[in-house]
């Protein structure tokens, strides 16, 4: 069965537990599918439950062309307990997983019925404390293992044995998605990620390392790939979304001190200034009311005002450390 795009939250290998799942997807309120996927010799069998609101609504599994109902949710758990097993969470939006009843009602999940209504307590039982409440520890939610970064999952290609990651890039070329390569190196059996988009390798990773000094340890290493085809708008958007977290991770550079400025900071040269002003002479520091009303009286008061003035211009400059600015100063 062909499923609707969803968004990819989770993905991880087996063995895990059915109940483990179930639970986390109502404690989520999932509305989406987990899939699980199992590669045998010679083909892949995908088992799939469907959630909406964290409860499961529909479970089926598939095998090639053949879909297969699974209403006790049995082949799944099956699947689950396989080492080799992938486990993809994906969330859809209600009209999604709406369409999906619509047009698969044989694969419906019949709902759980309802428990049983029990008697009311006497006031004694209700006093009395449960043995097993004051024995029991609380129990602990088990925690899923994180991931140093996304394992991207997208539509499966194929699977085939490999005498390296290079060989594969060669044999298809221009291909977009990504390649998940077993194979054994550093002494064990491990797993690496590889991102192509148009059959070049932008990334790679592993739960260790990542990079080219990763690139570098499986060149050469035979082993099995598998490639999953992912549009490559996803896949430029995740490796620039790691970029961006890397960069916010790095400590921050410290302020650039900025370049000297030329010349005298005006500051500075008010500082220059003040302690060594020119008092000025009492014979021009004279007020408005002095000043006859007389035309030729006013020309010869600023005249002089003039000459005061350029007198002591010489010596100001040179104390201000501005000689470079006289002028001749015609009398």
């Amino acid at each position: 069965m062909q499923l609707p795009h969803g968004t990819l939250i989770n993905s991880q290998r087996g063995p895990l537990s059915l109940t483990q799942l179930g639970a986390s997807a109502a404690k989520e309120e999932l509305t989406g599918y987990v899939r699980v996927s199992v590669f045998e010799k010679s083909s892949v069998r995908e088992c799939v439950v469907v959630y909406a609101t964290g409860k499961p609504v529909m479970a089926f599994a598939s095998e090639g062309a053949s879909d297969f109902r699974d209403p006790a949710q049995r082949l799944i758990e099956e699947a689950l307990r396989k080492d080799n097993a992938i486990v993809e969470v994906c969330r859809l939006a209600d009209k999604q997983v709406k369409l999906l009843q619509d047009l698969y009602r044989d694969f419906a999940v019949a709902p759980e019925p309802a428990p049983a209504a029990q008697a009311p307590a006497s006031k004694e039982a209700l006093k009395r404390p449960s043995l097993a409440s004051a024995v029991t520890p609380p129990r602990r939610e088990e925690k899923v293992r994180a991931m140093p970064m996304p394992e991207i999952r997208g539509r499966f290609v194929r699977a085939e044995k490999v005498a390296g990651p290079d060989e594969y890039v060669q044999k298809y070329p221009g291909e977009t998605g990504h390649l998940l390569f077993l194979g054994q190196w550093n002494g064990k059996v491990e797993e690496a990620h590889i991102i192509l988009i148009r059959g070049k390798i932008e990334a790679a990773y592993n739960e260790r390392t990542s990079g080219q000094g990763l690139l570098e340890s499986i060149s050469g290493v035979s082993g099995h790939a598998e490639f999953y085809a992912v549009d490559e708008a996803l896949l430029t958007s995740i490796i620039g979304r790691q970029a961006r977290a890397a960069a916010a991770a790095a400590p921050a550079a410290g302020p650039v001190n900025p370049a000297p400025g030329i010349g005298i900071p005006a500051k500075d040269l008010l500082q220059i200034a003040r302690p060594q002003a020119v008092p000025v002479s009492d014979e021009i520091s004279r007020t408005v009311d002095e000043v006859s009303g007389g035309m030729d009286d006013d020309l010869a008061m600023v005249r002089k005002v003039e000459r005061e003035f350029a007198s002591h211009v010489d010596e100001l400059l040179n104390k201000l450390e501005l000689s470079h600015l006289r002028a001749r100063i015609k009398r």
